[in-house]
Parts: C-alpha cells; sequence; structure tokens
C-alpha cells in the first residue's frame, strides 16, 4: 500500500497493519471513542483498520467503501466522536503526500 511513499521518502511515517490482534486493537477502541451522537456511528461496525501513523494516533480504517483517518484518544471518547478525516480511495495518495509534508 505505501510502496511509493516509502521509495520516495526514508522517513515515511505510515505503516500497513498486519497482525490480525492489532487490527482488532484499533477497532475495538475506535468502537469505543465513537458515540450515537458521532457522524461515524452508522458505519462503525464496518470499521477495518488498515494503517496507522507513527507520528500520531491516527489509524486509517475501510468500511467497504470509504476510508476514514482516526485520531484514537485512547480513552471513552466524548459526544462528538473522534477526529477523523473521510476519504474517497482516490484521495488516498494525495492525502497520505500532504500528512507526510505536514504533520
Amino acid at each position: 500500500m505505501f510502496e511509493d511513499f516509502d521509495a520516495k521518502y526514508d522517513d515515511f511515517c505510515w505503516f500497513e497493519i498486519t497482525s490480525e490482534h492489532s487490527k482488532a486493537v484499533f477497532e475495538k477502541q475506535a468502537k469505543m471513542e465513537i458515540w450515537a451522537s458521532c457522524p461515524l456511528y452508522a458505519c462503525k461496525d464496518k470499521l477495518k483498520a488498515v494503517a496507522k501513523s507513527e507520528r500520531q494516533d491516527d489509524v486509517l480504517f475501510f468500511d467497504g467503501e470509504k476510508y476514514y483517518v482516526i485520531h484514537l484518544a485512547w480513552n471513552n471518547g466524548c459526544k462528538d466522536g473522534p477526529r477523523y478525516k473521510e476519504l474517497l480511495p482516490n484521495e488516498l495518495n494525495g492525502y497520505f503526500e500532504w500528512y507526510y509534508l505536514n504533520v
């Protein structure tokens, strides 16, 4: 998923989550932080962890149609839900380029 970025940048900060245990931990935490008042509530049970940033607690999730970069707070959440960015599949490369250069 990140081969082009890894080749372009020596210190690219995203990695694909390959461990089923790690995926389960991130998915469980996201569900805990997404309350009924959050716009992500309707898709929270579909979210599958895909990748993680090494710079922050940002995790890339996929619901089968869209991607979501969710900033996990590692708490029980709040009524507004976690900070997140919604992305279409064709927006991923541009987002990761922006993320690398700005975060």
